[in-house]
């Protein structure tokens, strides 16, 4: 009887975890409601509502033996349009642990403006893009290069942090999803 209630709960499981999971097949992007689109963003903040993040392609520059636990890296964020005539995209990103002028976000191949807000949630990096995306459903991409130090740990968050084991063997651990990854990429 055990062995059946344990099969039973994984059938169950199994079930809802492959109903509920995020599917990539495009087709899938023109069924979205328009509740969805309105309660859909890709950050913390809200950032990114006018985007359905398909996938981010991460490469990064990183040392473990560094004290200083400086990071370079871009992140490749491909997306599939929710709205018409995009011209600003926008991603949840700490100024504050990155060198702004090594900042550099592409579309394209075009380098492309961008700000910050002066007031309220400083971590909000708007993208203006160089043409605007006309249509729903396209599926395009940016850039953002970076350079700099992610924030120390604190009581709260771990983000992107250097620790020692217990044979002195330098290394990098993560525990950001979703509100530290700001803090690094």
């Amino acid at each position: 009887m055990k062995l059946v209630s344990a099969w039973l709960l994984l059938f169950i499981c199994f079930n809802v975890f492959t109903t509920f999971g995020q599917s990539n097949n495009e087709e899938n992007y023109s069924h979205h409601t328009n509740l969805n689109t309105l309660l859909r963003t890709s950050g913390n903040t809200g950032t990114g509502s006018n985007i359905d993040v398909v996938y981010h392609r991460l490469h990064w520059t990183a040392d473990p033996d560094d004290v200083s636990k400086s990071l370079k890296g871009n992140v490749t964020t491909h997306f599939v349009t929710t709205t018409s005539n995009i011209n600003i995209v926008s991603f949840d990103f700490n100024k504050n642990s990155f060198n702004n002028d090594s900042l550099k976000v592409f579309y394209h191949g075009i380098q492309c403006s961008i700000s910050f807000p002066v007031s309220g949630n400083l971590d909000i990096l708007n993208i203006n893009l160089p043409s605007t995306i006309i249509a729903v459903g396209t599926l395009d991409s940016v850039t953002i290069n970076y350079f700099g130090v992610p924030p120390p740990a604190n009581s709260s968050a771990e983000g992107y942090q250097r620790k020692q084991d217990a044979n002195s063997n330098n290394y990098i651990y993560t525990l950001s999803e979703s509100y530290e990854d700001k803090d690094w990429w």
